[in-house]
């Protein structure tokens, strides 16, 4: 090996485990079929413990494991060859003994293809006359960038015995034939997001290093911060080593942080390219990404490929949908850049703050305009998009977003903008902000004045909405409406806007039907201006109106007339987040009604536009409401990974804490739906919310799931207690109906635990009443076995009872031919074996029908299936 410089040990020795190292059980498992595949790749960014994790699994097998470290000095054919023949000599001294003397005759051709096949032939003759088990590691792959040395490897990988085994470490995908070896079943593959540190593999990490155990609360921010970037929370554990200062470091961890970002400094951000360097650091302002987005920002073109080179290097960038136009940089990253372009460009950042919001604008998304206008103070651009967005926001209900962007703006602004001023009194109202009435008064005050500088009539009415909006006495609401009526019809426009505002505080105060009267009222008035986009909002929203009341019905031919008036539009005119709460909507009414397939199109409508639009709230609605349809679907792994793009969407924008808390709530149902007791228990020892937050009307669907969980610990009393105080809060005008009777339902099940038996008919009594004008039933069927014998019991007693029969129906899944079949053989008292030779199944095929049948007939043992089935005349 004359004409190679000397080779270091240690870049051809598996590096050694520290004993610290968190055991990765799951991955080396995963790893188990690395000795399977022809080629296996672990790809992540810098610091995601791609090396640990194989030298752990190389050590556990060294004595057929070659490991060859790679540096930029290694990007030279020849030494690269060489290297892997001395590499794979560790393991069996004779391997590529004649390829190195070729090299040292110069006996090769000068081709660099003809010089490969040339050395590489005799190598692969010796893999197959030895005939042993080897896998050859190449860590930090990522340094190669000659592409006759991936060719070289490209022909080893073609033409060598099954019984070499490739695996590569690289920040990036490396530029080998995966294509082929992929559709091939050839290749093996972990990427950051399977090597990313989980919660427990946090919290078992900061044990090995000394921290103790750590909150549940405080691994879960770590998790949430760090992304699960190993070498993130490295550099968390350097910053402090007191345990009790620990949270505190969490909750203030960012890029700018001295240890991270000395890290991406030198590991990441120095090593690109000075185009590439630029388009981090301006595009460093955007929580997400996109193509022509980053065009707009950056003022050139060619994004698109940027995007995804930065994908392909694992350059700490995510895609966000499966199409890859949208992503987002890891939250540490993206803070370190911001502090660099602050530090290198602070004359840019407005600018480039406005460039995002004017495309922003131009394509629709008007919250991420408003929020980019703002951070660029431009305010009054943010103010008149603010106007615009109000309409949306009211659907789903109050919009905290839209507070914060009118506490943001300067308050003369605002005082000088009757519409604003009235929407920033309202809203603070509406949000329970009413502790400065002195602010309150201003803000009315001057939207008053404005509309008599501007000659509006309309400040006629305004003392009256004033009432309204404080919620004063039942007289004055009737004299507002009075006024409101009597304004005049030249002003149509924002009359229109003035009675959708009041259409959602009515709808705050219970009165349902004055808010259905004067949303409808609200489209009328925006048509006859010209302005069908918002007169489709108006219609969407008093459909949530008719839903919330419990008038399913009535909703959904209000739901099903928005869509006509949609597809009346322009393409490019249609309000697509008005148009995915249509399709939820729909969804939601034919999920109560049972009928799972149509909700199944609606919820994937909803989610597919979704996809297109920037209300992000609106885009978690449509993903619960998929979640929902799957789990009565039983696919809970697929609902699980709905939840996943939920809790990525609330994550990366940084919604409220309501939102999240709605996501992780529907995760801990989810499992208690699949059986996962365990997991939901630990979900509810990690809740940190207090009793005033999870009573809040906002936060209904997690009590309502730690409820279900106390059920499943037994926890019966404590239970009943706490929805009762839910069911007290909820029951004053401010809970939909679908809402109480699933409340209603659970309730008759505890009471059931608890022998409470008139309790419990009182309870289903209430709960059916209210779900019969409606069609409810799916609330019902959710409840499952907690419910099914009370509801027997009430149609066994109630002799006229259509509707709760209907609803005891639905529970009663019909059997198959082959399960009535199977089932006639257990009335004989057959076992499992016995059964499958007389069908000509194997017995785990039996065991699989027995579970069915337990299921659609509500029983856990064969004698209860049994006494079901001749109940139910089946056998």
């Amino acid at each position: 090996m004359n004409a190679l410089a000397p080779i270091l040990t240690t870049k051809l020795t598996i590096p050694k485990v520290r004993p610290t190292v968190v055991r990765r059980t799951r991955l080396l498992d995963a790893l188990a079929t690395a000795f399977e595949a022809r080629l296996t790749i672990v790809t992540a960014p810098a610091g995601f413990g791609k090396t640990t994790l194989l030298s752990e699994w190389a050590t556990a097998k060294a004595d057929h494991v070659a490991w060859y470290t790679l540096d930029p000095s290694d990007d030279q054919l020849t030494r690269f060859l060489c290297c892997v023949v001395v590499a794979l000599q560790t393991i069996e001294p004779q391997l590529g003994v004649e390829s190195l003397k070729l090299v040292e005759s110069n006996a090769l051709s000068s081709s660099p293809e003809a010089f490969s096949q040339s050395f590489l032939t005799p190598l692969i003759n010796d893999l197959v006359q030895w005939g042993d088990e080897v896998a050859l590691v190449l860590d930090d792959y990522h340094e190669i960038a000659l592409p006759a040395i991936h060719e070289a490897v490209a022909y080893l990988l073609r033409h060598a015995p099954p019984t070499l085994h490739l695996l590569v470490a690289s920040r990036h995908d490396p530029p080998l034939p995966l294509a082929r070896l992929r559709a091939r079943g050839e290749l093996f593959e972990l990427t950051a997001d399977d090597i990313r540190f989980t919660p427990s593999e946090i919290t078992a990490f900061f044990a090995q290093i000394g921290f103790g155990e750590l909150s549940g609360a405080t691994v879960e921010a770590l998790a949430q911060r760090t992304e699960g970037w190993i070498a993130g929370l490295q550099l968390v554990a350097l910053s402090t080593r007191d345990r009790d200062a620990l949270p505190r470091v969490v909750t203030a961890l960012a890029g700018t942080n001295r240890y991270i970002a000395e890290y991406l400094l030198d590991e990441v951000f120095k090593l690109q390219t000075a185009d590439i360097r630029r388009f981090l650091l301006h595009t460093a302002i955007l929580s997400q990404l996109n193509a022509g987005l980053c065009n707009a920002v950056t003022g050139e073109s060619g994004s698109q490929v940027v995007l995804e080179q930065l994908e392909a290097m694992n350059l700490f960038t995510t895609p966000l949908d499966h199409q890859r136009r949208w992503y987002r940089y890891h939250q540490l990253f993206a803070d370190f850049l911001m502090d660099r372009l602050r530090k290198t460009e602070p004359q840019r950042i407005p600018e480039l703050h406005k460039r995002a919001a004017d495309w922003y604008q131009q394509q629709g998304l008007l919250a991420e305009a408003i929020d980019q206008f703002l951070k660029a103070d431009a305010y009054e651009e943010a103010a008149d998009i603010i106007e615009q967005y109000v309409g949306v926001t009211q659907i789903s209900g109050i919009d905290v977003s839209a507070l914060r962007w009118l506490d943001a703006l300067p308050q003369t602004l605002v005082e000088s903008r009757p519409t604003l001023c009235l929407l920033y009194a309202g809203l603070l109202i509406m949000a329970g902000r009413t502790d400065n009435v002195d602010r309150l008064n201003v803000l009315l005050a001057a939207a008053h004045r404005g509309m008599i500088d501007e000659h509006l009539e309309l400040g006629a009415a305004l003392p009256a909405i004033m009432a309204l909006l404080r919620g004063n006495s039942s007289e004055e609401l009737d004299y507002a409406q009075q006024q409101l009526s009597a304004l005049v019809e030249q002003v149509p426009l924002l009359r229109g806007a003035l009675t959708l505002s009041l259409g959602e505080v009515y709808r705050l105060t219970g009165d349902l039907g004055m808010a259905e009267s004067l949303l409808e009222e609200a489209g009328t008035l925006y048509q006859t201006g010209g302005e069908a986009r918002t007169a489709l909002i108006a219609t969407c929203q008093r459909g949530y109106v008719q839903l919330f009341a419990g008038d399913l019905q009535k909703a959904n031919a209000t739901f099903r007339s928005g869509l006509r008036q949609s597809e009346s539009l322009p393409p490019a005119e249609r309000p697509l987040a008005t148009v995915t709460l249509l399709h939820t909507g729909l969804g939601q009414i034919f999920l109560s009604w049972n009928d799972i397939t149509a909700a199944d199109f609606h919820a994937r409508e909803a989610r597919r536009i979704a996809e297109r639009i920037g209300e992000k709230r609106v885009a978690i609605m449509a993903h619960i409401l998929h979640t929902q349809v799957l789990t009565a679907q039983a696919q809970y792994q697929s609902a699980i990974e709905v939840l996943e793009d939920a809790e990525k969407i609330a994550i990366t924008h940084q919604l409220d804490e309501e939102s999240q808390a709605y996501v992780s709530a529907w995760r801990a149902h989810v499992w208690l739906a699949s059986g996962e007791n365990a997991r939901a228990a630990a979900w509810l020892q990690q809740l940190t919310l207090d009793d005033e937050t999870i009573l809040h009307p906002g936060y209904r669907e997690t009590l309502i799931t730690v409820v279900r969980v106390m059920t499943t610990r037994r926890q019966f009393q404590a239970a009943i207690d706490l929805l009762n105080r839910g069911l007290e809060t909820w029951d004053k005008g401010r809970m939909s109906r679908g809402g109480i009777i699933e409340a209603l339902i659970l309730g008759a099940g505890l009471r059931i635990a608890l022998n409470e038996m008139d309790k419990a008919l009182i309870n289903l009594e209430k709960a059916l009443s209210l779900a019969e004008p409606g069609g409810y039933i799916r609330e019902f069927v959710n409840a499952g076995t907690l419910i099914l014998p009370l509801l027997r019991h009430y149609v066994g007693h109630v002799p006229n009872a259509p509707f709760a029969r209907q609803v005891l129906g639905s529970f009663e899944e019909k059997l198959s031919e082959r399960e009535i079949e199977l089932l006639g053989l257990i009335a004989e008292g057959l076992p499992n074996h016995e059964i499958a030779a007389k069908l000509v199944v194997t017995p785990e095929t039996v065991k699989w029908h027995i579970k069915n049948i337990y299921r659609k007939l509500g029983v856990a043992s064969r004698t209860e299936a049994i006494r079901e089935a001749k109940v139910r005349r089946l056998l």
